[in-house]
């Protein structure tokens, strides 16, 4: 015994760094001593050391815990024998990006809307994509899990809308599909009373619409349309017959979009009369 104490301490590790995947994985290293040691380390919340002290040579566990997070994380272990001391650096990667949304779905209505998202990530940034002129996120990208404002502009046209965003972290990515209710529809009309001659010819209509839906009804058999329904603005041309009759004849030709409707009355007149057309 007093030949030992006599000698040199020594203190040798077999590894200065150990690496680790994310997942729970257990890692060793030998020590060489002539002496008792130690290990302490900078902190424990993550890895369990087997043993932590121990007299002369000894082989040493590290068991490490999974790292659920993106971020990689990483502390040092330092083997203390009396005046000798040696450090390990352990470095644990971090996991593969993850993201989720609360909602994969949302139906608004035609107003203006405000939508609330919570994004959860494994402390991963993230991105998004894929949202229109009419979809405002707020904010559009980040670094950690947090919360998304969507701001949905009113739909002023008379169909329904759809948008789908997503949402990527690396290779993980989540979608969320806003649908947006149509507006009420919409129709005027460039003209509601047109007096015509007796002769044959033909009046254009302009017609104004929100992409609602129209169809037109009312008209006589000496007025044909073109086009008789539609679903976007645009020019109608009426074509009237010649009057041969002594007298005047009129017609109410109603243009419908769902619950709106609007009336073009059309007289038209004899050979016989002084006024030949215009406008009433």
């Amino acid at each position: 015994g007093c030949k030992k104490d006599s000698e040199a301490p020594i203190l040798e590790l077999s590894e200065t760094t150990i690496k680790t995947s994310s997942l729970a994985e257990n890692h060793s290293f030998s020590i060489v001593s002539n002496r008792a040691w130690k290990i302490i380390s900078s902190e424990n919340g993550w890895i369990t050391i087997n043993p932590v002290s121990g007299n002369n040579n000894g082989e040493v566990t590290i068991a490490c815990n999974a790292n659920n997070s993106s971020k990689g994380r990483s502390l040092v272990l330092t083997v203390r024998s009396e005046e000798l001391e040696k450090s390990i650096n352990l470095i644990q990667d971090g996991a593969s990006p993850e993201i989720s949304l609360n909602k994969s779905s949302e139906n608004v209505d035609a107003l203006q809307n405000t939508i609330a998202l919570v994004i959860t990530t494994n402390e991963a940034s993230w991105t998004s994509s894929g949202a229109p002129e009419w979809i405002t996120l707020n904010p559009g990208s980040g670094n950690s899990s947090g919360n998304v404002n969507i701001s949905v502009s009113p739909n002023t046209m008379a169909s329904t809308r759809s948008a789908t965003v997503t949402f990527a972290s690396g290779t993980s990515s989540k979608s969320l599909t806003i649908s947006q209710a149509a507006a009420s529809p919409i129709l005027q009309l460039s003209l509601s009373k047109k007096q015509v001659s007796y002769q044959a010819g033909s009046v254009q209509i302009e017609l104004t619409t929100n992409d609602a839906a129209w169809k037109l009804s009312g008209l006589p058999d000496w007025i044909s349309a073109n086009p008789l329904q539609g679903d976007k603005s645009g020019t109608i041309t009426l074509s009237y017959q010649a009057n041969t009759l002594k007298e005047k004849r009129s017609a109410q030709i109603v243009f419908s979009a769902g619950n709106v409707s609007q009336t073009l009355l059309i007289e038209q007149l004899t050979s016989i009369d002084a006024n030949d057309g215009g406008n009433w």
